[in-house]
C-alpha cells in the first residue's frame, strides 16, 4: 500500500488533474501539445544531459539491454499482428496497427515521471536509452510495413529509399538523442560540470514530472471509447501484462542484468499505450476507434498495474 501512496498515486493524480483542467476548460484549445514540446525539446534534454555527463557509460551493457528489451517488444508486436488479424478477423494494416498497441510504451509522458520519481536520476542512463531507440525502431517498422501495404509494388523503392532519408534526418535532430550523445560524450571528459550551469540543468529538468503528467491527462481527454472494446481490452492486457512479463523474463534469465537495469526496462514496458498508435490510426485512417479505447483503456488501468509491477520489483516507496 505505500507504493501507491508514495509513487503511484501522486503520480497518476497529476495526470487526472489535467484531464478535469481540460474537461472543465480551464486549458485553452492545444495546451496540451504546447506542455509536451517544452517537456520533449527542453525539460528531458535538460535533465538527460545533466545525468548522463557526470555518469560513465557501463562497458558493453547498453547494446545488451537494448537488445533484452526490444527482442521481447518486436515478439510481442508480431503477436498483436497475429491476433489481430487471425483472432479478431481484421486487415492486414488495420493488424499492423494492432500490433504497435501491443508494443508500443507512452515512455515520455507517463514512463519518464514514474521511473525517475521511483529511482531517482540513478535511472535516467538506462531509461533514455530505451527513448533514444523506442520511436526510432517501432515508428520505422509500423511505417514501412503499412507504406508497403498501401503503396503499389513500383513504387515500393523509392518510399522507402526517402523514409530512410527522412528517419536518418529525424534522428539527428531528435533533442533526446542530441542531449544523450552530447552527454554520454562530455562525461567521458571527467570535466565536469560548472555550479551555475548544473543548477540551470537541475531547475529546468525538474519540470519534467509535473509538467508532462498533467499535460498527458490534458491530452486524453480527447479519446473516446469505442469500437470493438473485447478487441481493445485484450489489446490493452497484452500490453500492461505480457509485455512486461516477458521483458523481465528475458532480461533476468537471457541476459542476466543487472537489478536496477531489469527494474528500469520491466517498468517502461508496464506503461499504457502511447498516443502515438492513436495518431498512427488517425494518419491511415485504420483502426481509429479501436486505438482511442487502448489509449483510455491502458491509461485508466496503469494505475493498478503499475503499483503492482513496482511491487513486484521490490519498490516499497
Amino acid at each position: 500500500m505505500e507504493v501507491v501512496l508514495t509513487i503511484a498515486a501522486p503520480v497518476f493524480g497529476l495526470a487526472i488533474l489535467g484531464y478535469l483542467a481540460q474537461a472543465f476548460g480551464w486549458l485553452k484549445e492545444g495546451a496540451s501539445q504546447t506542455l509536451a514540446t517544452f517537456v520533449f525539446n527542453f525539460a528531458v534534454p535538460a535533465l538527460l544531459f545533466r545525468s548522463t555527463a557526470g555518469e560513465p557509460l557501463p562497458h558493453d551493457l547498453p547494446f545488451t539491454y537494448l537488445l533484452a528489451y526490444y527482442l521481447p517488444t518486436l515478439a510481442i508486436y508480431g503477436l498483436g499482428v497475429l491476433g489481430s488479424r487471425y483472432l479478431f478477423r481484421r486487415t492486414k494494416m488495420e493488424s499492423v496497427i494492432g500490433g504497435m498497441a501491443n508494443s508500443y510504451s507512452n515512455l515520455v509522458m507517463f514512463g519518464m515521471p514514474l521511473v525517475l520519481t521511483t529511482w531517482g536520476t540513478v535511472a535516467a542512463q538506462p531509461f533514455f536509452l530505451l527513448v533514444a531507440f523506442h520511436a526510432l525502431i517501432l515508428f520505422t517498422i509500423t511505417t514501412v510495413w503499412l507504406e508497403m501495404l498501401k503503396a503499389r509494388s513500383d513504387a515500393q523503392g523509392e518510399g522507402l529509399a526517402a523514409l530512410t532519408a527522412k528517419t536518418v534526418k529525424s534522428l539527428l535532430a531528435n533533442p533526446i538523442v542530441i542531449s544523450l550523445a552530447a552527454g554520454i560524450l562530455y562525461g567521458q571528459t571527467g570535466w565536469g560540470l560548472d555550479p551555475a550551469i548544473d543548477r540551470f540543468l537541475e531547475l529546468l529538468g525538474q519540470a519534467v514530472t509535473p509538467v508532462a503528467l498533467f499535460g498527458t491527462g490534458a491530452a486524453l481527454r480527447q479519446y473516446r471509447l469505442g469500437g470493438d472494446l473485447m478487441e481493445a481490452t485484450a489489446v490493452s492486457l497484452s500490453k500492461l501484462v505480457i509485455h512486461p512479463l516477458l521483458v523481465w523474463a528475458v532480461m533476468t534469465f537471457l541476459f542476466d542484468l543487472p537489478p536496477l537495469w531489469v527494474a528500469v526496462g520491466t517498468l517502461s514496458a508496464a506503461m499504457p499505450v502511447g498516443v502515438n498508435v492513436y495518431l498512427f490510426s488517425e494518419r491511415y485512417g485504420v483502426f481509429q476507434r479501436r486505438a482511442g479505447s487502448v489509449v483510455l483503456i491502458t491509461s485508466g488501468l496503469a494505475m493498478l498495474t503499475v503499483t503492482l509491477v513496482l511491487i513486484l520489483l521490490g519498490v516499497s516507496g
